[in-house]
């Protein structure tokens, strides 16, 4: 049980949600959207995400986790699909950058923020309400703290690697990777 829960915590992880938000300021600088724009949009998808979070917990029950959990990964691998096949279509800058414009960038702001407010909804609230029921009363201090530190330990992880992937097989590659 200890096991199953920490990896579900850890790879969770993998889909690459923590880049979403953490990079996105020059994700969008990239893409066109500078100055306070590039601000402003992250911020307007952690509230959207925060409500879909509030969705997700009210219909968990109804729907059922592994619904939540196949819908969700349907929406997310359409939306990082799109998005990693979006960034294909930019051009390079002589400093490295990807220039995204016009429809492109439009396309790529909607599809990487589709992939994070998803989340929310749906992987987001199962991981943790799935970690409360697993374990049993004797160990379930114990194993919701190992399933934390595993699922900090892949947010951390992918984060680090967000950088490295990005620069060695571009940003399209990454999202391709999620």
């Amino acid at each position: 049980v200890v096991w199953i829960a920490l990896a579900f915590a850890f790879l969770i992880q993998m889909a690459g949600i923590n880049n979403v938000l953490l990079y996105a300021t020059d994700l969008w600088t990239t893409v066109g959207f500078t100055g306070n724009l590039s601000v402003f949009i992250p911020v307007l998808t952690s509230v959207i995400g925060i409500i879909m979070t509030l969705i997700g917990m009210a219909v968990i029950d109804r729907i059922g986790r592994r619904p939540l959990l196949l819908w969700g990964a349907v929406g997310m691998f359409v939306s990082m699909l799109v998005a990693a096949i979006t960034f294909t279509q930019g051009t390079t800058t002589d400093t490295g950058a990807l220039n995204l414009t016009g429809a492109w960038a439009f396309v790529a702001l909607v599809s990487v923020h589709l992939v994070y407010i998803i989340f929310c909804g749906t992987w987001g609230v199962v991981l943790w309400v799935f970690l409360g029921e697993i374990f049993p009363n004797q160990i379930r201090t114990a194993g919701l703290g190992l399933a934390t530190a595993g699922n900090w330990i892949g947010g951390t992880l992918i984060t680090f690697l967000f950088p490295v992937t990005k620069e060695y097989i571009g940003l399209s590659g990454t999202y391709f990777s999620y």
